[in-house]
């Protein structure tokens, strides 16, 4: 069962109760005739105290959640070692793109109660790998390599430098699905072109990453494109929103499917709970 991107709880009990004060300060800074100066400095407490436990208590959340996908990333990287065949997805992405590709989230239903994303300021997106991380948790979790311990998304483990091709291609062959952000870099295109040559294509989802958001992850795709062409892999063409892709065994194109913008977090998690199960 795919989890959902909206979180509810306590932060949405922090945002209505900014608004009841907001109201309440605002009510009585008219009932009592007060000078605009008093009645605002009456009313922005009342808005932004509330707004800012809220937030701190989502961030405070966000480092939980993340020990928690840390010590299931452990245990299945240990139960590996053990010979045991845990269910789980293996992301793979460079590692100077974490954080840097944000998918604007639909609010439309929740008001801004989903404000999931950790980034100050930008409470209304949430990152490529964070949904994805969120949306399999329960049924294959995320596991991926990771020397920014700061970072929110898949479950991560920690490799010797000179040990990761080896571990990677143990955790390919392992894992249930791979999701891969096939961007170009050296490393990337080592791992996407083994993930060919052993013929696991089969089993890989593929993220296009939306257009720079915020002003934040820059990409060519047209030279993602054209590095991964050399390998006879068909990529898409761009689309600006982003979108999943799947390829099959030859390295033609599938599937493609488009994440929205903005996103619908029921559609994004049922859609990559989907592809999952018919993957696997």
């Amino acid at each position: 069962m795919a989890k959902n991107l909206q979180s509810g709880g306590p932060p949405s009990f922090f945002f209505w109760l900014s608004g009841i004060l907001a109201y309440v300060a605002y009510m009585y800074g008219n009932e009592k005739n007060l000078p605009f100066t008093t009645h605002l400095l009456l009313y922005l407490p009342a808005v932004m105290v509330p707004m800012l436990i809220g937030k701190a208590y989502r961030n405070q959340a966000a480092r939980v959640e993340q020990q928690v996908r840390n010590l299931q990333a452990r245990e299945i990287y240990d139960s590996l070692a053990a010979g045991e065949k845990p269910d789980f997805t293996l992301f793979l992405r460079p590692f100077d793109s974490a954080d840097q590709y944000l998918l604007p989230l639909d609010n439309k239903a929740g008001f801004l109660v989903d404000m999931i994303k950790r980034t100050p300021g930008e409470e209304n997106v949430i990152t490529v790998e964070d949904a994805l991380a969120t949306a399999l948790r329960e049924s294959y979790p995320l596991l991926a390599f990771e020397r920014d311990e700061r970072a929110i998304g898949p479950g991560q483990v920690q490799v010797p430098d000179e040990s990761w091709q080896k571990e990677f291609q143990s955790l390919a062959r392992a894992a249930r699905l791979v999701v891969a952000m096939p961007l170009v870099t050296e490393f990337m295109e080592l791992e996407v072109t083994h993930l060919q040559e052993e013929g696991l294509l089969s089993k890989c989802l593929f993220i296009m990453p939306p257009e720079a958001y915020f002003g934040k992850g820059k990409f060519d795709w047209e030279k993602v494109r054209e590095v991964y062409g050399r390998h006879e892999l068909e990529f898409p063409e761009q689309d600006i929103d982003g979108m999943i892709f799947t390829l099959a065994s030859s390295g033609s194109l599938k599937q493609t499917l488009p994440l929205g913008d903005p996103v619908n977090p029921d559609r994004f998690c049922l859609m990559v709970a989907e592809l999952a199960e018919n993957m696997s």
